[in-house]
């Protein structure tokens, strides 16, 4: 495998998985972390603590332990979980009061990001693509343009009707901030950049390869974390989303699915891991 990922970004998402297990950890077991958030914010921010410790990190470490191994699908998998945590601590950043835990975050948040773009500028792109080519790319594509189309239209109808009635979206009222910060990052950035690389995918471009793979692992990471959000929301006396959770479980299964079937294509190029 010629991709090599430098030991020092392997250590700097190390040590950011290491702190996001502990500031987790702390919005799991003490309720003083998110006393100043309204209720649904601080169930929300409570349902990605428990994906993070849970899932996120052990993932992560399994990640870099089959990188050592000199797994390249490691690699994407890594990615994904990198774009997730970035997502994930921009949020926790800039949308959570000030408190013991802001320095924290904006540790997690500039280690993510610099070993999320180390490691994409030491990935061999090419090489990936010839791992992946052999595979059937559309599904993928096709999925990666469908969540985003979806995301979109959900999005922009939710806006649009409180800007036609002059009103707040619920969600901003139920989370008390002056705007819906995952409605930002995602119509600014996120979608935008899944269009893309659909796009770029279904084009057969080596950036398309590169980047679908850990566009859909945040995606599926992102949706576990949504219906744990929605979960722990319908506890605290919030009417329980059922059709929403469907459609979540739903684009999981799909997302996994997927992903799984784009990974096992190496083997008629001669690459197992």
């Amino acid at each position: 495998m010629k991709t090599q990922i430098s030991k020092i970004w392997i250590r700097l998402s190390f040590l950011a998985g290491v702190l996001m297990f502990f500031v987790s950890g702390a919005g799991i077991l003490f309720k003083s972390t998110y006393a100043k958030e309204t209720v649904s914010w601080a169930s929300q921010a409570m349902g990605q603590d428990l994906i993070n410790v849970f899932l996120i990190f052990p993932l992560l470490v399994i990640c870099l332990y089959l990188m050592r191994k000199g797994s390249w699908r490691a690699i994407l998998v890594w990615l994904g979980i990198l774009i997730y945590m970035v997502y994930c601590y921009a949020l926790y950043a800039f949308f959570i009061h000030f408190g013991p835990l802001f320095l924290i975050y904006i540790v997690i948040l500039g280690l993510s990001f610099y070993s999320l773009i180390g490691g994409m500028m030491q990935i061999d792109k090419e090489e990936i693509r010839q791992n992946l080519i052999g595979h059937s790319h559309r599904p993928a594509s096709i999925f990666l343009m469908t969540v985003s189309g979806l995301f979109f239209l959900l999005w922009l109808a939710d806006i649009l009707r409180a800007l036609i009635t002059g009103s707040l979206p619920q969600g901003v009222s139920d989370i008390g901030l002056l705007v819906n910060p995952v409605q930002v990052l995602d119509l600014a950035l996120l979608l935008p950049a899944s269009t893309i690389i659909s796009i770029l995918l279904w084009k057969q471009k080596s950036l398309g390869y590169v980047l679908a793979v850990p566009l859909m692992i945040f995606f599926a990471t992102m949706g576990i974390a949504i219906v744990c959000m929605m979960f722990i929301l319908s506890q605290k006396g919030f009417p329980a989303p059922i059709p929403q959770m469907i459609m979540m479980g739903v684009i999981i299964v799909a997302d996994v699915a997927i992903i799984r079937n784009f990974l096992k294509g190496s083997k008629i190029n001669g690459s197992n891991r």
